[in-house]
């Protein structure tokens, strides 16, 4: 039997309608899969094409992916010889599933690195991005020095005990960081815990929080900056002949008057995104559909200043590229970039506008849940405006707002003492 080796597309799609590029091993009839960690439009992939031929050149970074292609379908037809040659024979289930070393599932470390490339592959970059950070804050405790946490020594899964853990918290106090981030930091050593249990890489009588062994605390609500709706008109009223200043400001208001988007949603919308005045987008948090939204008369004059700049986008964030041809590395990127120069910018419009606060494109989504809580709409038709996925969410979201009434109240109280 001869053992073949070719790409094809998985036929579910990301919310960017890519599709992941796998290797496919046939052998006896039989086949199994390898993500390639590479993503394809559909209409832009040809798995028959010639070697280094499988992209069609306008899709980005084309020359590059095709390379690392070969490169890699090279190097599994080398690891299927090499397996030939050491068995006498070839099995698809034991070429993927070979016996694993026991020394390297017990790193806590290596764990870590194979679900932070998992992540990435799957295109969930934030979330990747964040554990990376407490993943290196932990490898700082364990070496004693800054260091990649790749090339951390060794942390078995049965060296992190309650007392491990606590040791890390008070290291962690120490260093002056907040109490969100600690209990974050610590959070995600948890998650790494069960994912490894639930793969039945590690028993779970060893971790740390079995039986509320080490308690972690939960998350509390910081207080979180909006504008009042006097504050929001200012902003309405506000007049400026700098570019730069005004999309700060359109991209912020728009944000606003589509029930506090998100702000990746609002650098990403597109014109095919709205029809006869109302919205219909897909989140790029969760892939949810938001559908129909009727666009308020402002949300519809900030349109206007945009219309016919770019067949695609509707703000200059992502001119001249199509959602095909821009990978989600590269999105990420540029939300980043542009949200820096964004916030910036509000910054300036803040001090114009005599507002003492520090506004940011996410006090657009604050402002909007506040606003509406203060107008008496219902906690459970906010959580709908807002998209979010739980009820607890939208609480936990709205609890801040209140602290400044909670302390009016009380003042009112005790005043008769003064």
């Amino acid at each position: 039997m001869i053992v073949t080796t070719s790409f094809e597309l998985n036929h579910k799609p990301n919310r960017q309608g890519l599709h992941q590029i796998n290797l496919r091993v046939t052998y006896n009839r039989k086949n199994k899969r390898k993500s390639t960690g590479i993503l394809a439009p559909k209409n832009y992939f040809d798995a028959n094409a010639k070697s280094r031929k499988w992209l069609k050149s306008v899709v980005d970074e084309s020359a590059y992916k095709n390379e690392k292609l070969y490169k890699l379908k090279k190097q599994l037809e080398i690891d299927i010889d090499d397996f030939i040659k050491e068995h006498g024979s070839f099995d698809l289930q034991s070429f993927f599933n070979p016996q694993e070393d026991k020394e390297k599932l017990d790193c806590y470390f290596e764990y870590a690195h194979a679900e932070y490339v998992k992540q990435m592959a799957a295109d969930k970059i934030g979330t990747a991005n964040k554990r990376k950070v407490n993943h290196q804050r932990l490898a700082f405790f364990v070496n004693g020095k800054s260091i990649d946490y790749t090339q951390s020594k060794k942390l078995c899964f049965s060296q992190i005990t309650p007392q491990f853990l606590e040791s890390y918290r008070n290291w962690l106090r120490n260093k002056n960081l907040g109490y969100n981030t600690i209990v974050s930091s610590i959070k995600d050593i948890r998650t790494i815990f069960n994912l490894a249990i639930n793969q039945g890489k590690v028993e779970e009588v060893l971790s740390p929080f079995r039986n509320r062994r080490f308690v972690l605390g939960e998350m509390v609500n910081s207080k979180k900056e909006k504008l009042t709706k006097e504050e929001v008109q200012i902003l309405l009223d506000y007049k400026t002949t700098n570019k730069k200043i005004q999309l700060a400001l359109d991209c912020f208001l728009f944000s606003f008057f589509t029930n506090g988007m998100r702000t990746s949603d609002v650098f990403m919308q597109k014109w095919s995104d709205i029809t006869d005045g109302c919205l219909s987008y897909r989140m790029i948090k969760n892939n949810k559909l938001v559908s129909d939204i009727k666009l308020h008369p402002r949300a519809l004059d900030i349109l206007e200043r945009y219309r016919g700049k770019d067949d695609t986008y509707i703000f200059p964030m992502f001119y001249g590229f199509k959602p095909f041809n821009i990978s989600a590395r590269m999105q990420n990127k540029k939300r980043a970039s542009s949200l820096t120069m964004i916030n910036k910018d509000l910054k300036t419009v803040a001090i114009n506008c005599n507002i003492e606060k520090n506004i940011t494109m996410h006090i657009a989504r604050h402002s909007f849940a506040n606003i509406a809580k203060e107008g008496g709409t219902p906690v459970e038709v906010i959580k709908e405006l807002l998209n979010h996925s739980c009820i607890k969410t939208t609480y936990k979201y709205l609890a801040s707002f209140s602290d400044e009434k909670l302390q009016s109240a009380t003042d009112r109280v005790f005043a008769a003492f003064e």
